[in-house]
């Protein structure tokens, strides 16, 4: 007998599909399969095995992660023996060094190291935006509870290490951990290196994020690249076609389901959803119709429409359709007359004396209110305010009419940024400081990445009069490079330029460190120690000098 049998860790059958009522942690359990739900805003998976456990995503902390880790342990009778990331968001992925003992093997597709340097491309931007939809600057009993789990909170801690995969997929593998065999298939949907885990033995599926219960966000408004639509529909295909059929489905977030009847049925529900919204974008495109034509025109099927796993509690059919449209041709509709649109401040300069100045649109605001067309006043309220910026009545109303969009919205996303951005222009709420990076965050993370992001971190106006040539030399590995700065505009190359005014020889580590997390002072002893500064010219740089032209770079980049 199988010694997991013997334990009694097969013989808890849990409760599949079952939303509950009100949050409140805990690991439900299907035969070896655990999943811990709302501990976090993402499940955390295990697989029971001989010996310990493997752990599929890691929630979205530390603190999170290790307490899972604990319960985890108590019921595998084991440490972790092996990581599998679904995807690289970071509610998936951050709390990784709770389970990452020294040999434990890291799974991820192929794609998660470039699907993270598009994150670590603009951060501030991530942060902000991800703050605003997950209601980050509201009190917790104002902010709208969504489907796919607890409200995301941020601790003020620094970022979590992110620990990068020692193992990557290419399209599928498969292999035996404690005489468990897995398959890990390459499913690219919500994210492009997204991936899916199998147990045939088992006929458990882990679907990650590529199936929620609420309609997909095939565009996020947080922020992101066009997602590979058409490949999420063949990644549902490809789960919908295991053979066996899954007779268990965890899902990244949410209750599991279980059933293969009914994991097939939704599958192919959600697939689709997806297949409606994306063919009819392209045919409209083929057809030569605008974006504001087709989110006029597309629906879904009544069936799919009124189906409980595509309800409007996650992302929108408005916002996938604009944003398959976006992805396929970008933001020019095809009509010539929006070849260079206007700009909001052009309209007002030209509207507001056409209605009559700025109290009839005033007057026209609060008619429209009355009559309860709310998103036209809004529009009307912005248009006076891009003029009048530090209008404090304008802020007002505008926050007003946000709020009263925000009482009808059923999406909790487009919800809280709403009441996010009337509570930032009445300045009673302010979004709360992005979590600072250390050397431990970012010691894992290629240097080449960390280098080549550095032309996007200048600050344009900042460095708009500078122009300045400096080399990187890493003493450990021998990587070297150029960094160039030509007014305001920057450039990475490969080596070390002869015209380098000032070369930084230090370790990968200390850069990471000193360099771009900024842990030591640069007038400090232990900065003078660890980096060394050279003048490949022949010396007429002083020290002090080269620190001082040093400093004046870093104050041109924006820190991450």
């Amino acid at each position: 007998m199988n010694k997991l049998a013997s334990s009694g860790l097969l013989n808890d059958p849990g409760t599949c599909g079952v939303p509950k009522d009100g949050f409140g942690p805990r690991v439900e359990a299907y035969g070896r399969v655990h999943c811990a739900l709302d501990y976090d805003l993402a499940n955390v998976g295990m697989i029971a095995v001989d010996g310990g456990f493997v752990v599929i995503d890691t929630a979205s902390s530390l603190q999170t992660g290790r307490e899972i880790r604990r319960e985890f342990e108590k019921r595998a009778g084991g440490p972790p023996r092996a990581v599998i990331y679904t995807h690289s968001h970071p509610d998936h992925i951050g709390g990784a060094d709770a389970f990452c003992d020294s040999g434990v093997p890291i799974w991820a597709q192929q794609g998660f190291a470039g699907e993270l340097e598009v994150t670590q491309l603009m951060p501030a931007a991530h942060f902000t935006r991800g703050a605003k939809q997950s209601g980050a600057a509201l009190p917790l009993d104002q902010v709208a509870r969504d489907t796919i789990g607890p409200p995301f909170r941020l601790s003020g801690e620094p970022r979590p290490p992110i620990r990068f995969p020692t193992a990557l997929l290419e399209s599928r593998t498969s292999f035996e951990i404690g005489e468990v065999r897995i398959e890990l298939h390459a499913a690219p949907g919500e994210t492009h290196d997204h991936l899916f885990v199998w147990l045939p033995d088992e006929r458990t599926l882990f679907a990650g994020d590529n199936i929620y219960r609420g309609f997909p966000n095939l565009y996020a408004i947080r922020g992101v690249p066009p997602r590979p639509v058409r490949q999420w529909i063949d990644s549902l295909d490809a789960m919908r076609r295991l053979d066996p059929a899954p007779e268990v489905m965890v899902l990244g977030h949410t209750e599991t389901i279980c059933g293969a009847r009914e994991i097939h049925e939704l599958l192919t529900v959600y697939r689709d959803a997806i297949a409606r919204v994306h063919d009819s974008v392209v045919a409209g495109i083929n057809a030569g119709r605008t974006p504001d034509e087709l989110v006029e025109e597309i629906d879904l099927p009544r069936d799919l429409r009124e189906h409980p796993y595509l309800q409007e509690r996650y992302g929108t059919l408005r916002g996938a359709i604009r944003g398959i449209y976006c992805g396929y041709v970008g933001w020019f509709d095809g009509d010539a007359a929006n070849l260079d649109p206007f700009t909001l401040k052009e309209v007002a300069r030209q509207l507001v004396p056409l209605i009559g100045g700025p109290e009839r649109v005033i007057g026209q605001i609060e008619a429209a209110e009355s009559q309860g067309n709310v998103r036209w006043a809004l529009w009307l309220a912005q248009v006076l305010l891009v003029g009048q910026p530090a209008s404090k009545k304008l802020r007002r109303k505008k926050a007003e009419l946000l709020e009263r969009l925000a009482a009808d919205c059923v999406n909790p996303l487009m919800k809280n940024w709403m009441r996010s951005d009337a509570e930032l222009l009445r300045e009673r709420q302010h979004l709360p400081d992005k979590p600072r990076i250390n050397g431990a965050t970012i010691a894992e993370i290629p240097v080449e990445t960390l280098v080549r992001l550095m032309p996007s971190r200048l600050n344009p106006r900042r460095s708009a009069n500078l122009s300045y040539t400096i080399g990187y030399e890493f003493t450990d590995t021998g990587k070297r490079f150029t960094f160039f700065v030509r007014s305001g505009i920057g450039e990475v190359a490969p080596g070390l330029d002869e015209q380098a005014e000032v070369v930084i020889r230090t370790t990968e580590a200390d850069f990471k460190r000193i360099l771009v997390a900024g842990e030591v002072r640069p007038l400090s002893a232990e900065f003078r120690m660890r980096v060394q500064l050279v003048a490949p010219k022949g010396g007429v740089l002083s020290r002090l000098k080269m620190l001082r032209a040093l400093m004046r770079l870093r104050r041109c980049i924006v820190q991450p």
